[in-house]
């Protein structure tokens, strides 16, 4: 499986051939993905190609400031009779802009982004940012689609099942940060400590176990504070776990917020209770401004590489969520130790600009193999 993971272009970019990239984005990919997503839109505004971006406006664009970057809402009427409408206008402005490339971040706008490629006659590129069920994967137009980008190898390997034929087509680029230069774990002596969840409130029954392990941390006399940051149809139950268990005054339940780095940036420990489908962004902002990391054993993120850049437990075991969070508490240079490692680790594989020339020559690729490309 070809792997996009190089430094063999530039920044920049070393080709005399114009990239104009547009950068079509879901509702739940932005707001996942506003730090990575801005990060590429700033890097490529110091390079040669010009950019614009698809967002869904009630959203808006504050959590993707780029000045440089042409920004596009849509749908412009938000009215099902309207939808025509509402291609045609995105069509025009895209006539105007002449890109020469279309970049689907993340599978919510794939039908869209199919449409648009074939009415502009240019290729696009669609980045997988989670994996998913092949009898209900998203259909895409082989003499269109030039490459399928995957945030994790975990996602390459469901691509290269899902997608058999078009393995050739499969490009494992990790997404970007920018690695903190003070570390975050512990930075603060004799400070109480602070441990943060991150994600979506899907299902209130993997919280269980961990809040149970944090009532017998704080009845076992650590002291520390416990944040869950997140929303989702299971806040409701969270909420009546955390009041059942006594927790109130040490758990607080807050509403998704950005930018988290700023959060994160006071906090010692990130947990993630369970697997997840999709690449964990909010772990990556958790390392990168160096947060020790417990995860659960069943995870499968890259980043997370066992005494190294995390430490594990079992999602479903009590005792062993406890004996993990509780020795991170007390042996608070293991912490640090676990930490450095995460940082290291994402200055080795998640810089921004070796994430920005794999998609520029991932662009550049996917431009010369359409125009060679028989017609469908």
């Amino acid at each position: 499986m070809p792997d996009s993971q190089t430094n063999s272009v530039a920044v920049g970019g070393n080709s005399k051939e114009a990239v104009r990239p547009v950068v079509l984005v879901d509702r739940r990919s932005l707001r996942d993905y506003a730090a990575s997503l801005t990060h590429f839109l700033v890097a490529l505004a110091d390079t040669p190609h010009p950019a614009a971006f698809v967002y869904p406006p009630d959203v808006g664009t504050a959590s993707v400031p780029c000045p440089a970057v042409e920004f596009i809402g849509y749908p412009m009427i938000r009215a099902p009779l309207f939808w025509r409408q509402n291609r045609m206008v995105l069509l025009e402005r895209l006539e105007k802009f002449k890109p020469t490339v279309l970049h689907c971040f993340g599978s919510g706008k794939i039908h869209l982004t199919r449409y648009l490629s074939g009415q502009l006659d240019i290729p696009y590129v669609v980045t997988f940012n989670r994996t998913g069920r092949r009898l209900f994967k998203p259909l895409i137009r082989p003499s269109h689609c030039m490459a399928l980008i995957a945030s994790s190898k975990a996602i390459a390997r469901y691509l290269a099942k899902a997608y058999p034929r078009y393995g050739l087509r499969i490009r494992h680029i990790n997404l970007g940060t920018f690695v903190a230069d003070r570390c975050a774990c512990f930075a603060r002596r004799n400070g109480i400590a602070s441990v943060i969840v991150a994600q979506h409130l899907d299902r209130a029954a993997e919280f269980e176990p961990l809040l149970r392990a944090v009532r017998h941390l704080i009845l076992d006399g650590y002291e520390f504070v416990f944040a869950i940051i997140g929303s989702g149809r299971a806040e409701g139950k969270i909420h009546e776990m955390i009041r059942s268990l006594g927790l109130a005054q040490i758990v607080s339940l807050v509403p998704d917020m950005q930018p988290l780095r700023s959060v994160f940036a006071g906090a010692d420990v990130f947990i993630q209770p369970t697997c997840r489908a999709e690449f964990n962004s909010r772990l990556l902002e958790a390392m990168s401004v160096g947060m020790s990391v417990a995860a659960s054993e069943d995870c499968l993120d890259d980043m997370l590489i066992e005494d190294q850049t995390a430490v594990f437990f079992g999602s479903r075991d009590e005792l062993s969520i406890y004996d993990c969070l509780g020795m991170l508490l007390a042996d608070r240079r293991l912490a640090k130790q676990i930490a450095a490692g995460g940082r290291k680790y994402l200055q080795r594989h998640h810089t921004v600009s070796r994430m920005t020339s794999a998609l520029i020559q991932t662009y550049l690729s996917a431009q010369k193999k359409y125009k060679h490309a028989a017609p469908s």
